[in-house]
């Protein structure tokens, strides 16, 4: 009986080191500016395969957020909305336990706790305001949102002649796209590789503790080195759409899901991009991804389109191929003579007529200038 117990205790410590070891992959956040009810707007991000906001991690994804406003694609447009926004936090019926849209644990975190309380049969769903704050609303209410999705592993920003200021774990005998790899799964418990540069062969791994710590702070971490480019890993993207829902949802009863779980590991096989990025990655467009399918047929047509004036063949009929070879000088030549001299022989057949008329009439005209003179 205890060697099972010890067994089953070692097998949950390892478990959890392995959860520990995953290392991050890439979030999309996409803030609709067009308010909704919380079941359209759930309509809505669930259309081009996301979800609202889950916000069970409060600390991760409120970073996220901030960076993705401040210096990525959202250009302080949450700041700027001055209103609370729908999250995917829901409760259907008073006595069932709350819910995340698109099936992500709930766990009762310290920006949750209150408003679980507050749930009741009036209202079932969530709102969050600029500090955070988790508040039950009526679900009919017409607020903007945030969708979210898994979109693949990180991509690294690079910042010309900078380095980290901190200790790095050096990497001999790397190439600069195996140094991105290695930082892109390096993880250490609860620390993270969040920046590494390249430089003679040696790659450094600079791990921290804190998601995206050398963005949030860059005045404090970067320093001056012409000898070096730091590449810092991104883990979040996004864009501000404008989509408005199909349809308007009144419900203020939000149904449960019916949830089935999957994995991330895919996704992060795929390749990384650790090149000179001047901008992040352009994430999918939400109202690209919801048009119907004619329209996209008919987009992808135009697209692929070619004008036949511009096709290969059509310009070769207007141009002479260039050819080297002395054989092929020698017959353009050849030919150049034989046509100067068919031309120039009708030229010259005719060459004692034209002299001869030229003659008189420059004669005539010596004749009429001495009559006019006289």
């Amino acid at each position: 009986m205890t060697l099972y117990i010890s067994s089953f205790w070692i097998f949950v410590l390892f478990l959890s080191r392995a959860v520990q070891e995953i290392s991050s992959s890439k979030t999309l956040y996409f803030l609709h500016t067009n308010p909704a009810t919380w079941s359209s707007a759930r309509d809505t991000c669930t259309r081009y395969g996301a979800h609202l906001v889950n916000l069970d991690d409060i600390a991760m994804a409120t970073v996220d957020i901030s960076i993705l406003d401040l210096y990525l694609g959202w250009n302080e447009g949450y700041q700027q909305l001055g209103k609370p926004v729908w999250t995917g936090l829901y409760r259907p019926n008073p006595g069932k336990p709350c819910l995340w849209h698109g099936c992500g644990d709930y766990r009762t975190t310290p920006a949750t706790a209150d408003v679980e309380d507050d749930f009741n049969d009036d209202k079932k769903c969530a709102k969050m305001d600029d500090t955070g704050t988790f508040v039950a609303t009526k679900c009919n209410e017409r607020l903007p949102y945030i969708c979210q999705m898994k979109e693949g592993p990180c991509w690294f920003l690079p910042i010309p002649s900078k380095k980290i200021k901190a200790e790095s774990i050096i990497e001999p005998g790397m190439d600069q796209g195996r140094c991105a790899k290695e930082c892109k799964n390096k993880k250490d418990g609860y620390k993270e590789c969040w920046g590494m540069s390249h430089k003679a062969g040696e790659c450094h791994l600079f791990m921290h503790h804190t998601r995206h710590a050398y963005i949030r702070y860059l005045r404090d971490y970067l320093e001056d080195n012409p000898l070096f480019t730091t590449f810092l890993k991104v883990c979040v993207g996004g864009e501000v759409t404008h989509l408005k829902p199909n349809a308007v949802d009144e419900s203020t009863n939000p149904e449960p899901e019916n949830c089935t779980h999957g994995g991330d590991v895919a996704m992060r096989a795929e390749p990384e991009c650790y090149c000179d990025c001047d901008a992040p990655p352009k994430p999918m467009d939400p109202e690209e991804q919801v048009k119907p399918v004619e329209d996209k047929m008919d987009q992808l047509k135009e697209t692929l389109q070619v004008p036949t004036t511009n096709i290969s063949s059509a310009v070769r009929k207007l141009t002479s191929a260039t050819d080297d070879r002395t054989s092929s000088k020698s017959m353009g030549y050849f030919g150049i003579a034989m046509l100067s001299m068919v031309f120039g022989g009708l030229v010259l057949l005719d060459l004692n007529i034209v002299i001869d008329h030229i003659t008189k009439r420059m004669k005539a005209w010596n004749n009429v200038t001495e009559i006019k003179e006289d």
